[in-house]
């Protein structure tokens, strides 16, 4: 604070620097401090701060790995036939594993997108990474592959009993370590074009998940309504997106033309309103 005063110029507070936040003392002796609902920083295998890279790479063993990532999050580079490990999130007793169950073909990498084209026949298998966890969705490109939709079940792994999972609500649970482990409502939409005037997919369903029981462990499954693909006005590709988190920063909609629902996982904020003619006024 002292120098802050002698500089005339603000200066950072270093060692209450966090993943989160930045402190810096000002010139008239005040503290101001910006603060993340998600981490933007982490500390490197050398102990030094490195701001948060999602960007994917591929290493010398064939996994498939954010630059930095603050829970070590790293996606398959491909398999063959069996069971295996799609991701991999956090340690120790932190560690989630969510696999997949049959040949993988190795991804196509875009920015923060691993894509597994045709991981079921008709189906793209797509992996986002995101600051606490990754989101992952299942692209069905013809009206043929629904059949491979009708239920999803990927090898789940993890310290937590998850619990909660009725339509629109999060599966949360909490490892040894105090960390929440959260899944996101799963929903579906297709490839109509947004609406003009608020920006919403005009054709959305929310999709049922459950934590089952399996003679291996634990499934994560999935199950799309086919009510959904009778529509004969849905257009493909359909695309069904949940997300899994480790400590997510709780968001949520407050609109009047929705339910409000848990949305952590999404990577959008809503300010406003809008006048649909489909959907009313909604505020978000």
């Amino acid at each position: 604070m002292l120098l802050a005063h002698r500089k005339r110029r603000p200066v950072e507070v270093t060692g209450l620097r966090t993943p989160t936040a930045q402190v810096w003392a000002q010139p008239d002796g005040t503290l101001q401090s910006r603060v993340h609902v998600s981490p933007v920083r982490m500390l490197d295998a050398a102990n030094r701060w490195v701001d948060i890279d999602l960007t994917l790479e591929r290493r010398a063993d064939g996994s498939v790995v954010p630059k930095a990532h603050p829970r070590g999050l790293s996606l398959s580079g491909g398999h063959d036939a069996g069971s295996d490990d799609l991701v991999v999130l956090g340690s120790g007793v932190e560690q989630v594993r969510l696999g997949w169950r049959g040949q993988l073909p190795a991804p196509v990498l875009d920015g923060e997108t691993a894509t597994y084209v045709d991981a079921r026949p008709g189906v793209d298998l797509v992996v986002e990474a995101r600051r606490t966890g990754f989101e992952y969705s299942l692209r069905v490109k013809t009206p043929q592959a629904v059949a491979e939709l009708e239920s999803v079940s990927m090898p789940w792994q993890a310290e937590a009993t998850l619990t909660g999972g009725r339509v629109g609500e999060s599966l949360t649970g909490q490892v040894p370590s105090g960390s929440v482990v959260s899944v996101s409502p799963a929903v579906m939409w297709d490839a109509s074009p947004v609406s003009e005037q608020s920006g919403e997919r005009p054709r959305v369903a929310e999709v049922p998940m459950a934590l089952v029981a399996t003679d291996s462990g634990m499934d994560l499954v999935l199950l799309p309504g086919q009510g959904f693909f009778a529509d004969p006005a849905v257009q493909f590709p359909v695309t069904v997106d949940p997300s899994v988190d480790l400590e997510p920063g709780f968001d949520t909609f407050v609109q009047n033309t929705i339910q409000n629902t848990d949305q952590s996982g999404s990577t959008e904020l809503k300010l406003g309103f809008s006048d649909d003619a489909s959907a009313g006024c909604g505020g978000g």
